[in-house]
């Protein structure tokens, strides 16, 4: 790990090293193929569990209690966190008034003072989002469109409304873990012979460059911790996640569920 580390601690965009470090072989269209596997993402969206009465806290509860004992293999919950992104609002809200701009009422000026004062919002107070996110690993012994077809009639039992990622979606999802999507929108232009079918992916996905430290690794121009918790006890709080998922912090929380003979 060591002699790896030591030599392996600084590595650019297009460079052997990082195609080493995602592990990403091809995204198709309803799957990511890693070395270690093929992944489908779907992303949920959430309930407001804190305002619900304490009927229907405990339906919530219960229904989340049968998706975890309903599980054999194993899941990744993702609460992924992104800067607040409203260029599709904006693009409709300005098709609006294009619309109903005329000749005695232009309202094309007081867009625009709204956009800005939007955006200006967005980066003085460093508004986030949390996006979640259910990764599944494909199980050679069941497959991974029936894992995926027990995860969406799980949800469904919930009543939680969900999106089974593909393509250009799960392109999408992979670059923002590693880049701010809303502020750097280019990495510098490569020369078309440089993009090849076997390198096109990375440069879609990667950091600039990643610098692993002892203790930190910088992904692009930001740097990265991770810590890992185990051995929950055995019996938790309503909500008990709530007060990290609702810090206003950039970070991402990954849950890994697996299950065990009983």
């Amino acid at each position: 790990h060591w002699f790896r580390f030591l030599f392996g601690r600084e590595f650019y965009l297009m460079d052997a090293e990082m195609k080493a470090f995602l592990q990403l072989e091809r995204v198709e269209k309803e799957f990511v193929l890693t070395k270690g596997g093929k992944l489908a993402i779907l992303k949920v969206e959430p309930i407001n569990f804190s305002i619900r009465n304490k009927q229907e806290k405990e339906l919530v509860i219960l229904a989340f209690q049968r998706f975890l004992n309903s599980l054999d293999f194993p899941v990744q919950i993702v609460i992924a966190t992104e800067t607040i992104n409203l260029d599709h609002y904006l693009n409709l809200l300005e098709k609006n008034v294009q619309e109903f701009s005329t000749e005695k009422t232009n309202y094309t000026a007081l867009f625009d003072s709204y956009k800005k004062h939007l955006q200006t919002i967005i980066t003085e107070k460093s508004l986030l989002n949390r996006s979640f996110y259910l990764v599944v690993k494909e199980q050679h012994a069941t497959g991974l469109s029936i894992q995926v077809s027990i995860i969406e009639g799980l949800l469904k039992t919930m009543d939680l409304r969900f999106k089974r990622l593909e393509a250009d979606e799960l392109m999408y999802c992979l670059a923002g873990f590693f880049n701010d999507l809303y502020e750097d929108e280019t990495k510098g232009a490569l020369l078309d012979e440089e993009l090849t079918e076997s390198n096109s992916l990375h440069y879609q996905v990667a950091p600039k460059v990643v610098l692993d430290y002892a203790e930190d690794v910088q992904a692009g121009d930001k740097l990265h911790r991770t810590i890992a918790v185990r051995g929950y006890p055995r019996m938790v709080e309503e909500g008990f996640l709530d007060r990290l998922v609702s810090l206003n912090g950039d970070f991402d929380l990954s849950l890994h569920v697996e299950p065990y003979q009983i």
